[in-house]
Formats: C-alpha cells, sequence, structure tokens
C-alpha cells in the first residue's frame, strides 16, 4: 500500500521539476495530467490505471495545447 503513495509521489514531482513560471501552455497540461490522476487514483486505487490514463491524458494534452 505505501509502495504506491511513494509511487504516485515521485511520479507527479518527476513530472512538475520542469514548470516554468511564464509558459502558461506548459503548466496546463501538466496540471490537468495531475488532476486526471489524482482523481483516478481515488476512484479506483489501481497503480497501473492511474499511471496509464495519467501518461495517455498528458500526451493527449500535448498536442492539444
Amino acid at each position: 500500500m505505501t509502495t504506491s503513495y511513494f509511487l504516485t509521489a515521485v511520479l507527479i514531482v518527476y513530472c512538475m521539476k520542469d514548470i516554468p513560471s511564464r509558459a502558461i501552455s506548459a503548466v496546463v497540461p501538466k496540471l490537468l495530467a495531475a488532476t486526471v490522476v489524482f482523481i483516478t487514483y481515488k476512484w479506483k486505487h489501481q497503480t497501473l490505471i492511474f499511471i496509464l490514463l495519467g501518461t495517455i491524458s498528458y500526451m493527449m494534452l500535448l498536442h492539444l495545447f
């Protein structure tokens, strides 16, 4: 159980480490993908599902913004 919390924290910190303070187009996809990860984890509590949905949503949002 604690491994999934640790893995989630590491993934979120890794994804958010390069957010520039001025470029809103770089911030929006990362924050929306992090929100998808958070909601998916609270909904299903399945590590693989929230990693996959977070990755897929981030890649889709990169192409939109």
